[in-house]
C-alpha cells in the first residue's frame, strides 16, 4: 500500500510540474474565481452599475421574502402593473418605484399565466385565485404530450402534486447565479481536466518509457492504478474547489437567502418536490460524476492513442458537443442519450426535466439516473484503459 502511496505522488508530481497544466489551472480558477463577479456586475437599468443594481433588487426581494404567492400578492402585482405605457419590447419598460418591487414576483408567474407587462391587466379574479390549478393544468397537459410511457405520466404527474403549495417566495438570485456560472465553470473544468490528464498514458508511448513499465514488477497493476487514482482523485478535488467556490462567491455577492425556496421559483413548470438548497447539492452530485466519466474518457483516450494532442482535440469536441447540439423535449429518446454526455451535466435545466429515464416499467428521475450511469461509465472506462495500456506494443 505504501508503495502505491509513493506511485501516486510521482504521478501527481509528473502532472502537476507539466507547464500546460499549471498555466491551463491557473486560467480555468482565475475564470471561475472573477468571472462571476465580472458578469454580475453588468447593471440592466439605465445609471445603475451591476452591483447598485443587485442591491437594489435584493432590497425589494428581501421586503417580499416569507409571503405566499397567492391571490392577494398577484392583485397587489396586477395593480403594480395598472398604469405602465404599452411597450413593445420589456427593456422599453421603464422601472418605476412601484413596478420594480414585483419585478420578482412577475419572472414566476409569467410563464403560468403566458402574459406580458401589458396583457397581465386581463387576469381574472379567478385566475388569480386559481393560480396553482392553472399551472398544474399546464404541467399535466404537457406531460401528456411528451413521447414517454403512461407509468411515468402518472408517477411525474403525481410528484406534481407533492409540491407543496402556496409557494413561500424567497429572494433566490444567489441559487440563479450560481446555476448560471456554474455553466461556463463546467465547460472550463472539463477542458482543464482534459489538457491535464490527457499525458498520463500518452507520454509513457512517447518517452519511449512504456515498455520499461510493462516489463517491471508493478508495470501491470500497482502503476496502472495509481495513475487511475492520481486522475480521478485530481477531477474530483478541482471539481469539489470550483464548485464549493462558485457557490461561496454567488453567495457573498447575492447574498445567503433562498435555501428552503421551492425549486419551482426557478423552474415554474418542474415537478419535483425539492428546494433550491437539495437541489443545489444535488446539481454539484451530478457534475463530480461527470466530471469523474470525463476524466475516465480522458485516461481511455490516452491509453489508447500515442499523442496527448489527440487525446485533447477529441475531448474539445466532446465538450463542445453541447454547444453545436441541443436535445429538446420534444423527441425523450434523444433527449435521453444527449444527457449522457458528461459534459451536459452543465445544463441545469436537463437534470430537473420532466423526462425520465424508464427502465423495466420504472420511472427513474434524471438526476438519480444519471451519476449512476456516469460512475459505472467510468468503471468500464478505466477497464478498457488497462487492458490499452497491457496490451499496448512498441513498434
Amino acid at each position: 500500500m505504501h508503495s502505491l502511496f509513493d506511485l501516486v505522488k510521482f504521478e501527481y508530481k509528473k502532472m502537476l510540474t507539466r507547464k500546460s497544466a499549471v498555466i491551463i489551472l491557473a486560467l480555468v480558477i482565475i475564470a471561475a474565481l472573477l468571472g462571476h463577479i465580472l458578469i454580475s456586475l453588468r447593471g440592466y437599468v439605465d445609471g445603475e452599475s451591476g452591483r447598485e443594481t443587485m442591491i437594489i433588487d435584493r432590497t425589494y426581494a428581501r421586503a417580499l421574502s416569507g409571503r405566499a404567492i397567492d391571490a392577494e400578492l398577484l392583485a397587489e402585482v396586477q395593480n403594480a402593473f395598472s398604469d405602465i405605457p404599452i411597450v413593445e419590447h420589456p427593456w422599453q419598460l421603464q422601472y418605476t418605484s412601484e413596478l420594480r418591487p414585483y419585478m420578482h414576483i412577475f419572472r414566476i408567474i409569467q410563464p403560468i399565466y403566458n402574459v406580458n407587462f401589458n396583457t397581465i391587466q386581463d387576469l381574472t379574479t379567478d385566475d388569480l385565485q386559481n393560480f396553482y390549478n392553472i399551472r398544474h393544468e399546464q404541467v399535466v397537459s404537457v406531460l401528456s404530450n411528451l413521447n414517454i410511457g403512461d407509468n411515468s405520466k402518472e408517477v411525474m404527474i403525481r410528484l406534481d402534486s407533492e409540491i407543496e403549495t402556496p409557494w413561500i417566495f424567497e429572494d433566490i438570485e444567489s441559487y440563479r447565479g450560481f446555476f448560471i456560472h456554474m455553466y461556463m465553470v463546467v465547460y472550463l473544468m472539463l477542458f482543464a481536466i482534459g489538457v491535464c490528464l490527457a499525458p498520463m498514458f500518452s507520454t509513457e508511448y512517447s518517452t519511449g518509457t512504456s515498455q520499461l513499465i510493462l516489463s517491471s514488477r508493478f508495470g501491470k497493476s500497482k502503476l496502472i492504478m495509481a495513475k487511475f487514482i492520481t486522475g480521478i482523485s485530481f477531477s474530483i478535488i478541482f471539481c469539489l474547489f470550483l464548485v464549493l467556490s462558485t457557490f461561496l462567491i454567488s453567495s457573498l455577492f447575492y447574498g445567503f437567502d433562498g435555501a428552503n425556496a421551492p425549486l419551482q421559483l426557478l423552474l415554474t413548470g418542474s415537478v419535483y418536490p425539492l428546494s433550491l438548497i437539495q437541489t443545489a447539492v444535488i446539481f454539484s452530485v451530478c457534475v463530480l460524476s461527470g466530471a469523474v466519466m470525463f476524466s475516465a474518457i480522458a485516461m481511455f483516450l490516452s491509453a489508447k492513442l500515442k499523442s496527448a494532442y489527440g487525446v485533447v482535440i477529441i475531448l474539445t469536441v466532446l465538450i463542445f458537443i453541447p454547444i453545436a447540439f441541443y436535445a429538446s423535449e420534444e423527441n425523450a429518446i434523444l433527449l435521453n442519450l444527449y444527457r449522457l454526455l458528461p459534459s451536459t451535466v452543465m445544463h441545469f435545466e436537463l437534470l430537473f426535466s420532466n423526462i425520465p429515464y424508464e427502465l423495466f416499467g420504472l420511472a427513474v428521475m434524471p438526476y438519480v439516473f444519471l451519476p449512476a450511469f456516469y460512475i459505472l461509465a467510468s468503471a468500464v472506462f478505466l477497464f478498457f484503459a488497462r487492458r490499452a495500456f497491457k496490451r499496448y506494443q512498441m513498434g
